[in-house]
């Protein structure tokens, strides 16, 4: 089965910016249906390390945290490594 992929054009204007495009995408992929209220939800990342400009900005974890409490899921954060 093929998974759907969601891209985000990070252009912005004053009347949109990225986090109305994340809450779109959050939307439309039915991301809140994925979990109940009291769900443990772990958020896996790599923080990045010395050099690496692929790190995904804290802004943007910050937002699906903030999302995911709203609607009664309990997240975490969670690294993993490159070695």
């Amino acid at each position: 089965m093929k998974s759907k992929v969601y891209f985000i054009d990070f252009k912005t204007s004053f009347q949109r910016n990225i986090f109305d495009k994340l809450s779109d995408v959050a939307t439309k992929s039915n991301f809140y249906n994925f979990f109940e209220q009291y769900d443990k939800l772990a958020i896996k990342l790599h923080f990045g390390e010395y050099g690496n400009f692929g790190a995904v900005n804290p802004r943007f974890i910050c937002f699906f945290v903030d999302k995911i409490k709203e609607q009664g899921g309990m997240p975490f954060i969670t690294d993993t490594n490159t070695d």
